[in-house]
């Protein structure tokens, strides 16, 4: 019966010391907004998903001219992308001209450029167990 309880114990205690995989959280600044109005909308995603209209997650905020800053909180370890931009007219899109051009500031993470869309791994970044930051730049 005591060596059952001490498996027992042993067993618990591996489980406990083992667990799941933290979460951490994520803090993302948007700079290079050019006028107040409108919402800052910001995207994130997975590799499986990558812009698509069906985000992990997403945020919006009141548009300040500057900067805003978002936190996405309780991300399991893993690899992410976000989409930035600035909705001037709260509708949710990254408005477009005839030609397919964005008419509204936008930006991604790793800062790739804004002269083409890009791929899941220009855009990707790591999150583990320990908070992370990062910072993305609209275009002008």
């Amino acid at each position: 019966m005591n060596r059952m309880r001490c498996v027992g114990f042993a067993f618990l205690a591996l489980i406990a010391a083992t667990g799941t995989a933290s979460a951490a959280s994520l803090t993302v600044t948007i700079s290079g907004i050019d006028k107040d109005g409108g919402n800052v909308a910001v995207a994130l995603y997975g590799p499986e998903n990558w812009l698509s209209h069906k985000p992990l997650q997403a945020v919006n905020v009141q548009a300040q001219e500057g900067s805003q800053t978002v936190t996405f909180d309780e991300l399991p370890p893993g690899a992410y992308g976000i989409l930035a931009f600035h909705d001037v007219n709260t509708n949710r899109d990254l408005d477009m001209n005839f030609l397919g051009i964005p008419t509204e500031q936008f930006g991604f993470s790793n800062n790739p450029g804004h002269s083409h869309t890009p791929k899941f791994d220009e855009a990707k970044f790591m999150v583990g167990d320990k908070p992370v930051s990062l910072s993305i730049q609209l275009n002008e």
